[in-house]
């Protein structure tokens, strides 16, 4: 009898289903400036060591649309979070190239710090700061 058990590497990619591909990537590409690609099956957007595979679909998202407020979201696949080093920095760099942020940044200064928007599609992306060490 074997005690070996599964090891998970590391997450290697969501996905996302999108109505037009082509236009989510450019967004991921262009306004987030990260590595990405189209190819006939869908498109890689690459973050770090994962990657957001996003896959064409007609159907569209049933029920109430995510917002900032976690708590009153549906069940499932929440957001996309990515750290930044410095949050204001990120911020006005991302709203320079369009972004939209529905509300404030939340948390105190030297803390666990977020700013979130949506992307094109309505999938929630947010934008971290980990606490300073000092």
């Amino acid at each position: 009898r074997s005690t070996k058990r599964m090891e998970i590497k590391r997450i290697d990619n969501i996905g996302i289903g999108a109505k037009d591909v082509e236009r989510l990537v450019s967004f991921y590409e262009q306004t987030l400036g990260l590595d990405a690609e189209v190819s006939s099956w869908g498109g890689t957007v690459h973050i770090g060591n994962a990657d957001l595979f996003i896959f064409p679909t007609e159907e569209s998202a049933s029920g109430k649309a995510r917002s900032i407020k976690l708590e009153e979201n549906p069940r499932g696949i929440d957001h996309i979070a990515v750290e930044v080093e410095d949050l204001e920095t990120a911020c006005r760099e991302l709203e320079q190239r369009g972004v939209r942020f529905p509300g404030p940044i939340e948390g105190d200064a030297g803390q666990f710090r977020y700013r979130g928007f949506p992307d094109p599609e309505g999938n929630m992306f947010y934008i971290v700061q980990q606490a300073s060490e000092d």
